[in-house]
């Protein structure tokens, strides 16, 4: 599964979406990615800083912002033009950092 295809996903049943397994490497993870994001927009962040920090493509960027605002990890402002972090998101990247700490770093 690609990143369209993830951000094109539907949910499934109980909440969640269809994601493919992570496996070690030098890629990152769509988690990781997410994280990523999350961490950038907790003060607020415009679309081309988090863009340019988290070394995404503005195709890749756009579907995660789309895919991150439609499930509420990021909520959009439009008269500032900021994506901020929800409540939802902080608890995205509490969980990671737990899931992390786990799992040791070599394993995501």
């Amino acid at each position: 599964m690609n990143h369209k295809d993830f951000m094109n996903s539907e949910p499934m049943r109980g909440g969640g979406y269809i994601m493919s397994s992570v496996k070690p490497g030098k890629n990152r993870s769509r988690l990781e990615i997410m994280a990523a994001i999350l961490e950038k927009a907790a003060q607020g962040a415009r679309k081309t800083r988090m863009m340019y920090e988290a070394s995404l493509s503005f195709h890749q960027m756009e579907g995660y912002l789309r895919y991150m605002v439609k499930t509420g990890f990021l909520s959009f402002e439009r008269e500032s033009g900021l994506y901020l972090t929800t409540s939802k998101g902080r608890e995205f990247l509490k969980s990671y950092g737990n899931i992390k700490i786990l799992l040791g770093p070599r394993n995501l």
